[in-house]
C-alpha cells in the first residue's frame, strides 16, 4: 500500500467524514447518519459472528456499525468504505467479496444462537434459522480519490465475457456504489458537509490549471481549509501547497498562488542554469576552459559537470 493509501484511510477513519461520504451517496447530502451513531466495527460487541473477519477475507479500508437508535444494540446497518487512488478494474468482485462474507457471517451468528432454542421447525432447525430473522444490510462505497475519470467495470455483468443473454440473466448482478470526483459537478461537491468536499472538488481539477481557478473562484470554503486536508490534497495529487509550522487552518487561495509562483521562480533558474552549463560546455570544446576550470565555475564536481552536459 503507498504513501497515498495510506493517508486516504487515515483521513478518512474520522466519524464525520465517514458518515459525510455515506450522507452524499446514499440521501443526497441529506445528514441522516450522523457521526455520533458510528462505531468501529472492530470494537463493538455485537452477536455472535457479525462483522467477525474470516481468514480468506480482505481487510477493507474501513467498516463502521450504524446505530440508529444509539443504544449498542439497535444496530441498522454495517457501513464499508474502499478509498481507492488509483481505478480497480475488478472492483465489482472485490466488493463482493467483502459483502458476502459479512452476510455469511451474521448467519453463523445467527445459527449459533438458534441451535441452543427450543420450539423451531423441521427446516428452521435444518438450516439454523427462524423464518423470521433477518440479516443486517451491508452497503460498501468505493470513494476514488483520483482525478481521472472512473473506466472501470461498475457492475459484474460487465465483467462477464460474451455470452447468451438468457445464460447471463441468470447471474446475479452485483453493482458498486461509486463516488468519484471527475463525474461529479461543482454543486455535488457543495453537499457534503465536511472538507472531504474541498478535497474531492481540489481532485477534479488538479491537472486543470484554468479549471482550477476558476472553480475556487466561486468556493469561498478554500479561504480557510484545515491542514489535515490540505496534507492529504499534498499527497494525492503531488501539489506543493505550503503549511506553516502550527498553523491550523489554510487560505488555498493563497497557497495556490504561492505554489505557482515558486514554480515559476524554479523553472526561471533551471533554464539559467541550463544556460550557463552550455556556455561552459562550449567553452571546454573549444579548448578555452578545461574540464575542470568549467566545473570550478560552475561550483560542482568534474564529474558533476559531465554528468549535467550529457544531460542537456
Amino acid at each position: 500500500m503507498g504513501r497515498a493509501d495510506v493517508a486516504a484511510r487515515r483521513y478518512m477513519a474520522d466519524p464525520a467524514r465517514f458518515a459525510d461520504a455515506f450522507n452524499y451517496a446514499i440521501y443526497g447530502g441529506e445528514e441522516v447518519i450522523v457521526p455520533n451513531a458510528l462505531t468501529p466495527l472492530d470494537s463493538v460487541s455485537l452477536e455472535p459472528g457479525i462483522g467477525r473477519r474470516r481468514n480468506s477475507e480482505r481487510r477493507r479500508d474501513g467498516l463502521k456499525l450504524w446505530q440508529a437508535m444509539g443504544d449498542g444494540r439497535a444496530a441498522y446497518a454495517l457501513l464499508g468504505v474502499e478509498d481507492q487512488t488509483a481505478i480497480h478494474y475488478g472492483m465489482p468482485v472485490r466488493c463482493m467479496t467483502y459483502d458476502a462474507p459479512a452476510y455469511g457471517d451474521q448467519i453463523d451468528g445467527i445459527r449459533r444462537k438458534r441451535r441452543a432454542q427450543e420450539g423451531m421447525t423441521g427446516a428452521e432447525w435444518l438450516s439454523g434459522v427462524r423464518k423470521e430473522d433477518r440479516l443486517l444490510p451491508v452497503v460498501t462505497l468505493v470513494l476514488h480519490f483520483g482525478s481521472e475519470r472512473w473506466d472501470g467495470p461498475r457492475r459484474l455483468h460487465e465483467m462477464l465475457t460474451p455470452a447468451d443473454e438468457v445464460l447471463v440473466s441468470l447471474v446475479p448482478d452485483y453493482r458498486i456504489n461509486l463516488v468519484s470526483p471527475a463525474s461529479m459537478a461543482d454543486e455535488g461537491f457543495r453537499k457534503f458537509r465536511t472538507e472531504l468536499g474541498v478535497v474531492l472538488g481540489y481532485i477534479k481539477y488538479a491537472q486543470d490549471k484554468d479549471g482550477l481557478t476558476r472553480y475556487m473562484n466561486h468556493e469561498s470554503r478554500f479561504k480557510s481549509v484545515g491542514a489535515e486536508s490540505v496534507e492529504l490534497i499534498n499527497e494525492l495529487t503531488d501539489s506543493r501547497l505550503r503549511i506553516a509550522e502550527g498553523e491550523e487552518m489554510v487560505d488555498m487561495c493563497k497557497a495556490i498562488e504561492d505554489m505557482r509562483a515558486e514554480a515559476r521562480s524554479e523553472g526561471i533558474e533551471q533554464g539559467i542554469e541550463q544556460g550557463t552549463m552550455q556556455v561552459l560546455s562550449g567553452l571546454v570544446r573549444d579548448g578555452v576552459l578545461t574540464l575542470a576550470d568549467a566545473a570550478a565555475r560552475a561550483g560542482v564536481a568534474p564529474e558533476e559537470f559531465r554528468k549535467r552536459v550529457t544531460m542537456l
